[in-house]
């Protein structure tokens, strides 16, 4: 066994990207790779478009969420007269619980008292019989001292609930706090609208370019290149007279002059080549009969001088 395959196994995924990158892809068209390459590329912009708005839209949606509790919160304090809160708890309770029920979103009002070491509730209302505690560190106390608001987000299940925190005063000073607690259903339902919306246009959008580029390069490259090929394929079985008709100023039109250029220079050279083996073949005839023409004359001369020969042979024995 392999002790690298042993110990370093191919994942399956791999194995397929290298598959589909040496088998599968080679073989597709070149129209196919560009179309895909331009849908992918096209698609990636349009998902992180959508990625980015959703990301920037759900910032919104949270610091709208935020200044609105904090304007309510602010209001609640407000409306609060500038004499001793204990006196007044009736009062504060009929405000809170109004705020409660003319906000479907606000899930808790609380409002607090800070003592020298921690803080007191002084009045409470909740939406949900799932409270979440009210829990302060000593810098949120302090803030709170210094007349700043904050603000956290809870996870309560499958939902978020935003909490805002501002002071409460009585006149100038601060003397506690309030809090409210609301849900951001309907904020991530907008968000999922949203987020459904950009799904379905990217995919329409993807179709649409599909088809377009199909069309588009069906008449623009598709068409000249098929005629290329047929050309080149009647030219293969040596129909020298063909021609590539591309009517085109890009450069596909100038690939089908050059290669009719191409042709014809091969169809002439063709020809020059047959008028030369013309020539040689009746060169060669030519020769070879003069070197007929000698050889007779020679052999007549031959045979004259053998029996001038004879003659003279017979003339001296005589």
């Amino acid at each position: 066994m392999d002790p690298d395959k042993s110990i370093f196994p191919t994942p399956l995924a791999i194995r397929w990207i290298r598959f589909l990158l040496y088998q599968r892809i080679p073989q597709i068209g070149l129209k196919t790779k560009i179309t895909f390459l331009i849908i992918f590329i096209v698609a990636g912009v349009l998902l992180f478009a959508s990625y980015l708005d959703y990301h920037f839209a759900k910032k919104d949606q949270i610091d709208l969420s935020l200044n609105r509790n904090t304007l309510i919160a602010k209001q609640i304090d407000a409306s609060i007269p500038d004499r001793a809160i204990l006196e007044d708890l009736p009062h504060i309770r009929d405000e809170v619980e109004e705020w409660l029920l003319s906000r479907p979103f606000l899930m808790e009002i609380d409002v607090f008292l800070s003592s020298a070491k921690d803080w007191e509730l002084m009045v409470s209302h909740s939406r949900d019989t799932h409270r979440t505690p009210l829990v302060l560190s000593k810098d949120q106390i302090s803030q709170l001292k210094k007349d700043k608001d904050f603000s956290s987000l809870h996870d309560v299940g499958e939902e978020k609930w935003l909490e805002v925190i501002v002071p409460l005063h009585l006149g100038t000073k601060v003397i506690g706090g309030i809090r409210l607690v609301s849900s951001l259903n309907e904020a991530q339902a907008f968000l999922s609208k949203k987020r459904d919306r950009a799904v379905i246009l990217t995919f329409l959008s993807i179709l649409v370019i599909l088809i377009t580029l199909t069309i588009l390069f069906g008449k623009l490259v598709g068409d000249p290149i098929q005629k290329l090929v047929e050309a080149m394929s009647r030219a293969e079985k040596g129909d020298l007279e063909t021609e590539a008709h591309i009517q085109r100023e890009d450069e596909l039109g100038k690939l089908g002059r050059n290669f009719n250029r191409m042709l014809r220079t091969i169809r002439e050279t063709h020809e020059q080549n047959i008028q030369l083996l013309r020539q040689v073949s009746q060169f060669n005839e030519e020769l070879t009969r003069k070197i007929e023409a000698a050889t007779s004359e020679l052999a007549r001369r031959n045979e004259e001088l053998r029996l001038l020969n004879e003659a003279l042979f017979e003339s001296r024995g005589n």
